[in-house]
């Protein structure tokens, strides 16, 4: 949303901004580091926490409920951080905006980024 904009598509634009809180995963901090550290991916962590920072984004923390209900999570495909990244959702009852499109044609509580 930060540092490109252009990505989000205008109904996820209007679907923060109507929100009284918008999260981001501390899961999901933790995946961009693993990207950038591997070259794939220009934003360094500093540069993402300061953009969870000037955009007034609450950070989701990981909770012991979360790592246990990944047992109830079936996605198409077997990647972890989408694992948890649903497990927070659906616990928090939360609605997880991807541009995956596997997960958007999932049961889960999803929306087109």
């Amino acid at each position: 949303m930060l540092y490109e904009p252009d990505k989000i598509s205008s109904e996820s634009v209007k679907l923060i901004q109507d929100s009284v809180n918008v999260y981001v995963s501390v899961v999901s901090v933790w995946e961009l580091a693993i990207k950038y550290n591997n070259k794939r991916l220009l934003y360094s962590p500093d540069e993402i926490s300061l953009g969870i920072e000037q955009l007034n984004l609450t950070l989701l923390n990981l909770k012991i409920q979360h790592s246990i209900n990944i047992q109830n999570i079936n996605l198409p495909h077997n990647d972890p951080f989408d694992t948890l990244l649903i497990s927070q959702s659906e616990i928090e009852n939360l609605i997880f905006l991807t541009a995956d499109k596997a997960l958007l044609s999932s049961q889960y509580n999803t929306h087109k980024c």
